[in-house]
C-alpha cells in the first residue's frame, strides 16, 4: 500500500510539472509520513505475537499516528 501511495504520487507529478496551476509536492513531507508509516507499522509487527499491547506502545503509535495527520493537515 505504501509503495502504491508512491507510485501515485509520482505519476501525478509526472502528469503535471509543467503546469504552473498545480502545486508541486513536497517530498520531504512525504518522506516523513512514510517514516513515521514504517515506525507504526514495525511497532505493530514487533508486538504481534503479544496477548496485550503494552500501555507504552499504545500511547506511542497513537502520538505517532497523530503527528502522521497533523503533518498532513498543517505542515
Amino acid at each position: 500500500m505504501l509503495i502504491a501511495g508512491l507510485v501515485m504520487v509520482g505519476i501525478n507529478q509526472m502528469m503535471h510539472a509543467d503546469d504552473p496551476s498545480v502545486e508541486l509536492l513536497d517530498h520531504v513531507k512525504i518522506a516523513i509520513k512514510s517514516t513515521v508509516l514504517i515506525v507504526i507499522l514495525a511497532l505493530g509487527y514487533l508486538n504481534i505475537k503479544k496477548s496485550e499491547l503494552s500501555n507504552k506502545v499504545w500511547g506511542l503509535m497513537t502520538l505517532l499516528a497523530t503527528a502522521n495527520v497533523v503533518i498532513a493537515v498543517f505542515i
